[in-house]
């Protein structure tokens, strides 16, 4: 369930930030402040987003960075930062940015937030 994966402290709504980098650093932070990764996993994302470019913006306005667990992860988590004003990433079909979920543990985890999600708006 949504609430078994999402810490009330790896959300945050209305951050300003300057550019991409920035984007993955907020949502990263969040995951580090809830204690699901450390400081490297929030730098491996930011390097692999340069390193391969923007694959992360995965939809029009939703970018979400991945690396692997053991790049940085300590336990499963989902984090979400709202930008105040959209970014660009780099992707002529998906700029601009304003959603910025991670996940530490990959697609299962965002599959079992986004379930939560729609048992929560079906209530």
């Amino acid at each position: 369930m949504l609430k078994d994966t999402l810490d009330t402290r790896a959300v945050s709504l209305g951050n300003e930030v300057k550019d991409w980098r920035a984007a993955i650093e907020t949502s990263g932070r969040l995951l580090v402040d809830s204690e699901a990764a450390e400081e490297e996993y929030v730098a491996a994302m930011i390097r692999t987003t340069k390193e391969l470019g923007p694959y992360v913006a995965i939809t029009h306005g939703v970018e979400k960075p991945q690396v692997r667990f053991e790049s940085g992860a300590k336990t499963v988590g989902l984090s979400l930062a709202m930008l105040s004003e959209p970014v660009e990433f780099g992707s002529r079909e998906n700029d601009p940015v304003d959603r910025s979920p991670c996940a530490t543990g990959g697609q299962v985890v965002l599959m079992r937030a986004e379930v939560g999600a729609v048992e929560l708006e079906s209530r």
